[in-house]
């Protein structure tokens, strides 16, 4: 199966099951009893598993996580999807942007696969799981501030298919230094809500984002959100919608940083 055929809906028969696997990752979904269950291996699954069946053909000890559907509800279907929390980018190496310059680079963010499945005739988001274990950091002062994951990145300034983790959703994001002092980008702090995944030829992509730093002083980012992902990929296929609406813009507070005591709160969009 090819990575677009996965985020097609499917049907699931009372007692049938099946598996997809993303990576390391393997998800198993049964419906049984007018009841959805979901299980996962986040390293795999066992040894002879196959990749679908009858629930006889199951071991009697897998962790379900269960959720009720009316004895008509077949409908079942797996998206991608950003992390839950925002990202907290960190390059393996500083990249400097010079005074009132701009560039473009890429991010890869590992993405969570969601199930969703009829429930009582409507879809319904039952669980999602992570490709990819991230550990959490903190976005702010001491005192204040907002909890994110912790993500490395290469921040490359090309985008080359075969140097970038399957399942990850590649950001392109566009610098600019209104400064009349060099940037470094050390750390970057990217809030996902408002951001879709799209699909192309197998490769996840969000919408392109701009971001400005301002001049000395004044201690704020304006983000600029595009409807599509950056050419030569804008007529990729939307697949998840963002986790909280479309927006055209927003204001965030140091998106940059050297050292932590230098993080604030990301603010409301306007």
């Amino acid at each position: 199966m090819n990575v677009s055929e996965r985020w097609t809906p499917g049907s699931l028969a009372d007692g049938e099951w099946i598996r997809q696997d993303f990576g390391r990752l393997s998800i198993v979904v049964l419906n049984l009893y007018s009841e959805w269950r979901v299980a996962s291996y986040p390293d795999g699954a066992p040894e002879g598993m196959a990749e679908c069946g009858k629930a006889a053909d199951l071991p009697d000890d897998i962790a379900w996580e269960r959720w009720d559907h009316h004895d008509n509800d077949r409908r079942l279907q797996f998206r991608p999807a950003f992390p839950a929390m925002p990202v907290v980018a960190r390059p393996h190496s500083v990249l400097h942007l010079s005074p009132k310059g701009q560039a473009a680079f890429f991010v890869g963010i590992p993405a969570c696969i969601e199930v969703l499945a009829m429930c009582q005739g409507s879809m319904l988001r039952l669980t999602g799981f992570a490709t990819q274990s991230l550990s959490k950091t903190w976005h702010g002062t001491p005192i204040s501030g907002r909890l994110g994951y912790s993500l490395r990145t290469d921040a490359r300034r090309v985008f080359q298919a075969e140097e970038w983790p399957e399942w990850d959703i590649v950001c392109a994001i566009e610098l600019i230094n209104d400064a009349a002092e060099p940037l470094p980008f050390e750390r970057l702090f990217l809030a996902t809500d408002h951001l879709s995944v799209f699909e192309k030829a197998g490769r996840l992509w969000s919408n392109a984002a701009r971001i400005r730093v301002a001049a000395e002083g004044a201690n704020l980012s304006n983000i600029t959100y595009a409807s599509r992902p950056a050419a030569p990929n804008e007529n990729a296929v939307e697949i998840s919608e963002p986790r909280k609406g479309r927006i055209r813009r927003s204001t965030i507070q140091s998106a940059f940083a050297k050292v932590l005591g230098h993080f604030n709160p990301l603010e409301e969009p306007s």
